[in-house]
């Protein structure tokens, strides 16, 4: 199998990149830098850069179907347009809290209708305050599962439907990768061994599922029997989510929150959008 070539597509130091995600009717790059509070779009080359400054700790932006976005702050859903020079129009959906501590958005995918999946975490990633929430796009909430502290993915997947990432673990959810069913109790669909974490999900072309791993420097992505196929290591720690191009590229956001110096000798990319091609 060919060795992949790496490259950077935005050299910024993210401290928390996250929530990649390719939008092909605009062919557009999003993703956001949660600690930095930054919405981030692109082309796939990386030119025409765009940058909004969100008011708070934002978990994700993503297009909904009526050319405004779902946008996820630490206070609650937001639908937002994002307009030129960096300016934004929030208008809120839903208040987030939990009465047991503080929690944010931390990362979301789209329905097959536009209609939105947002993951919840706790703030201090060691209490079991998480969720899964399904937002219809009028704005309408309803539970999908609880019981996380760090909910993560989640992922809307044609064959599988709904896919939903325990990144911590605890001792009613161990860490891994949950199948939500509408007509029976969810099933923890892959186990996770490695030393690093399950982090953010998605799915190219083919239907095979791409996964992250915070605190490691590996993407891997699996079949939809939950096979591995392929472990790519890269020059980064913490990449927390791909993006698929319909060329298949990938393209990977990682994080550079509490590394090292030395940590960052060893994978001089950490922290920056990384370019995967040739897979």
């Amino acid at each position: 199998m060919p060795k992949p070539t790496i490259t950077t597509l935005y050299p910024h130091q993210h401290t928390l990149g996250e929530g990649a995600f390719w939008h092909q009717p605009t062919e557009q790059l999003w993703w956001v830098d949660i600690l930095q509070k930054r919405i981030y779009a692109s082309d796939a080359a990386g030119q025409n850069l765009r940058t909004w400054h969100m008011p708070e700790l934002v978990g994700f932006a993503l297009p909904r179907p009526d050319g405004r976005f779902w946008v996820g702050l630490q206070s609650g859903l937001h639908i937002a347009d994002l307009l030129d020079g960096g300016e934004s129009r929030l208008e809120r959906v839903d208040t987030l809290t939990h009465p047991d501590g503080e929690v944010r958005f931390n990362d979301a995918c789209l329905g097959p209708d536009g209609s939105l999946y947002a993951s919840t975490m706790a703030m201090d990633a060691e209490s079991v305050l998480g969720k899964i929430v399904h937002y219809s796009l009028d704005g309408t909430h309803t539970l999908i599962a609880d019981s996380f502290v760090i909910g993560n993915g989640p992922l809307w997947h044609p064959q599988l439907g709904l896919l939903m990432v325990e990144t911590v673990g605890h001792e009613g959810r161990p860490k891994g990768i949950y199948l939500a069913q509408t007509e029976s109790p969810e099933t923890n669909w892959l186990a996770w061994p490695w030393d690093s974490s399950p982090d953010g999900i998605s799915t190219d072309g083919a239907g095979n599922i791409w996964v992250g791993g915070y605190g490691g420097h590996v993407i891997r992505q699996f079949s939809t029997s939950g096979d591995l196929l392929r472990a790519i290591d890269l020059p980064a720690l913490n990449p927390t989510k791909v993006a698929v191009h319909p060329d298949g590229r990938l393209f990977v956001t990682t994080a550079g929150e509490n590394v090292t110096d030395a940590q960052r000798a060893q994978y001089p990319l950490t922290g920056q959008l990384l370019v995967v091609e040739g897979i």
